[in-house]
């Protein structure tokens, strides 16, 4: 992961007052599995993403992106985020779980904001209920 940069006023500012007050109103529950197999739930602000596009040399995918933000935090959140974790928004554990993607923005000292994704299944033919 790229080196943060020193945090501005704003940052600090943010994390210690901003960051607190939008997980009281918009945070969700987010079940947080290390690829190392332990498991916690975290708070969490979710910005869903439905239909994003993920191409690459062969195919193209439609996948669903879930970007969290997070204190970057090994107790409140989550601190060094690896290939292979996985979690779950709350609702959503009879799903499949979302991964993370090895991708970070916005990030300061004390939060920042990761992607997690899953593949969303084609459907061909007619809805069933």
């Amino acid at each position: 992961m790229p080196a943060v940069s020193e945090p501005s006023i704003f940052d600090d500012l943010f994390a210690e007052i901003g960051m607190p007050a939008l997980m009281h109103y918009v945070g969700t529950r987010f079940t947080y599995r290390a690829k190392t197999g332990s498991k916690r739930d975290i708070e969490a602000i979710a910005i869903y993403e439905e239909n994003a596009v993920r191409e690459d040399e062969i195919e193209e995918r439609r996948q669903e992106r879930l970007w969290i933000a997070v204190y970057r935090d090994p107790n409140l959140g989550i601190a060094a985020p690896q290939l292979g974790d996985s979690g779950w928004r709350d609702g959503d554990e009879a799903d499949s779980p979302w991964s993370f993607q090895g991708e970070v923005r916005n990030e300061s000292a004390k939060v920042w904001e990761l992607l997690f994704a899953r593949i969303r299944p084609q459907r061909y033919g007619p809805k069933t209920t």
